[in-house]
């Protein structure tokens, strides 16, 4: 009987281990992932649309979060100059991570959007990890798969 007990307690374990970290090969359904600059995510985004990519920018946050060409970007919230990140985290944790204001290079998966005001298609990043050039580590990780109903 206790070793019975003591299976289930490993399986059961295990389960709850394997939701704590993302897999994002199995969620996309490809490994395969496209380094980019953010010049060329913001001049040829068609590019990139509905691919993971890897790219480095100034990362700012503040209700709406914004991967920006520099810091002095986005002091003045250039978002011509600057990539949205979709924060689809229930508390806003990216705008609260050691991420926000600084370098940082972001894994994460190039979204194709639409744009109703400006009628086009556009990209927004969804991050699926984040590195701190400042800090010198990941300062977040996403931890389960993006609400798909969030594209709706």
């Amino acid at each position: 009987m206790k070793s019975l007990y003591l299976a289930v307690l490993i399986l059961l374990s295990g389960c709850i281990h394997a939701t704590e970290k993302f897999d994002a090969d199995a969620f996309y359904g490809s490994s395969e992932i496209h380094p980019s600059s953010l010049i060329q995510l913001i001049s040829n985004p068609n590019n990139f649309l509905n691919k993971r990519v890897t790219v480095n920018g100034y990362f700012a946050s503040a209700g709406d979060s914004w991967l920006y060409l520099t810091s002095e970007h986005a002091t003045v919230r250039d978002i011509l100059s600057a990539v949205n990140i979709l924060d689809d985290t229930e508390t806003g944790e990216l705008n609260d991570t050691e991420c926000n204001n600084g370098w940082v290079e972001v894994h994460g998966y190039y979204l194709a959007v639409f744009n109703k005001e400006r009628r086009e298609v556009q990209g927004r990043l969804i991050v699926d990890r984040m590195y701190s050039y400042t800090k010198g580590k990941h300062c977040w990780e996403r931890k389960k798969a993006f609400p798909l109903e969030m594209l709706n």
